[in-house]
């Protein structure tokens, strides 16, 4: 048998393997399950590139490499299950959801209907500027368009802010309707003009999650859901042309050169360059942690060692698998960060869905799902991060449209 044949046995195991755990983790939290789902999206494609098409990238560091990423993917993700699996069978319910006596909406709503506003004014106003090569030369060499960032942030902010809240509310009044439907066309508009087609994908399964929650999914609604996801990659992969490419390629080129394959491929140079430096990864972490400190992430610290001859741009920040941690901060072995610093995060999280009102839960089961797509391109430290810029004014939003409140410091006991 020669080394290819084995080498498509050894992946086709761990899908086996994998699939397996999730399923396992499906019975026991969903939530989990969906972002090892995720997570996987972003995995696979490359092994499959590196080691089947490595003409695809420019990149290359040999066989070995492949050898030791196969390796090092699996005991992270076995690594991971194992935290998952324990910590999923603790049930917990955080009492730390009250209903309000008096409440006024007024002031919500009129912040929700001002955000959309002025996100369909700096559209509209700005749409000839929006495009994917204006994103990614934003910040570049330190040449920062405030005003592009201003607006990036906004849109990225609108499902959190505006859509999803709306959505969960279940307003019966035609107008809320109409406003709800407005903000997702504007949501897309943006989203087409910029060339990002994972945040439309990230939408797509918050309200796909706003809706499955509490059911029990039949096998007839899982091929349902299954046909809609590939047609939206089908279409995905003709959008490239929004990013100044050209769709044309064979069919590994259509199907491989994505999104999807990029973050993991800092991986694939860590473990072939052997970069190894923990102080590296707690500064960047710890520095990370807040905004306004200032700084780099990792992968602009490393992208001079794995692509000396490419320009490193903004937007490519984000093209970094969380598992290309790992291994920087302890090489091989780095696949017990992995599991456990992964975990650990999706934990504290998981509180979020654990409050003893199930209306919050499901908005917030929403909320966590649609980051999911930006978290398994980042570092870890946005575990933290999402939580006090995304989770907590969004969950306030809702709080105060629902009637309720929500005591925070219950859900460190």
């Amino acid at each position: 048998m020669d080394d290819i044949n084995m080498d498509i046995i050894l992946l086709c195991f761990q899908v086996f393997v994998w699939v397996s755990c999730i399923l396992k983790l499906w019975n026991r939290n969903r939530f989990y399950a969906i972002f090892c789902m995720v997570l996987y999206l972003y995995l696979l494609p490359t092994e499959i590139t590196y080691r089947f098409f490595p003409y695809l990238y420019d990149a290359y560091w040999g066989k070995d490499v492949w050898c030791e990423l196969y390796w090092f993917v699996n005991f992270s993700l076995i690594t991971l299950f194992i935290v998952l699996n324990h910590t999923s069978k603790i049930h917990k319910v955080y009492n730390v959801v009250y209903y309000r006596r008096r409440n006024s909406k007024s002031i919500v709503y009129f912040f929700v209907l001002v955000f959309s506003f002025l996100s369909s004014y700096l559209l509209v106003t700005n749409m000839v500027k929006i495009s994917y090569q204006s994103l990614v030369e934003n910040g570049s060499m330190g040449n920062e368009n405030i005003l592009m960032t201003i607006i990036d942030q906004m849109f990225k902010w609108l499902p959190a802010f505006v859509i999803f809240p709306m959505v969960a509310m279940e307003q019966k009044k035609w107008y809320m309707q109409v406003f709800t439907a407005y903000n997702i066309l504007l949501y897309t508009i943006y989203n087409i003009l910029s060339g990002s087609r994972s945040d439309i994908l990230a939408v797509v399964l918050g309200l796909v999650l706003l809706w499955i929650y509490g059911r029990k999914i039949r096998i007839k609604q899982v091929f349902v859901l299954s046909f809609i996801a590939i047609t939206f990659l089908y279409l995905a992969s003709f959008t490239y042309s929004l990013r100044g490419g050209v769709n044309e390629g064979t069919l590994e080129e259509i199907l491989l050169k994505q999104d999807y394959t990029a973050p993991a491929y800092n991986l694939v140079g860590v473990i072939g360059k052997n970069i190894i430096d923990p102080l590296m990864v707690i500064n960047s972490q710890i520095i990370k942690t807040f905004p306004l400190l200032g700084g780099d992430w990792l992968y602009f610290l490393i992208a001079d060692s794995l692509f000396p001859s490419s320009q490193v741009s903004a937007s490519q920040g984000w093209a970094f698998h969380p598992f290309a941690e790992g291994y920087i901060f302890c090489g091989f072995l780095g696949f017990v960060y992995n599991g456990l610093v992964i975990g650990l995060g999706l934990s504290i999280w998981n509180r979020f869905i654990l409050t003893n009102n199930e209306r919050f839960n499901r908005f917030m089961f929403a909320i966590m799902g649609c980051i999911f797509f930006s978290l398994v391109r980042s570092q870890s430290v946005n575990f933290f991060r999402y939580m006090y810029y995304m989770f907590i004014p969004s969950a306030y939003i809702y709080s105060r449209l629902s009637n309720i409140k929500i005591n925070y410091r219950g859900f460190l006991r």
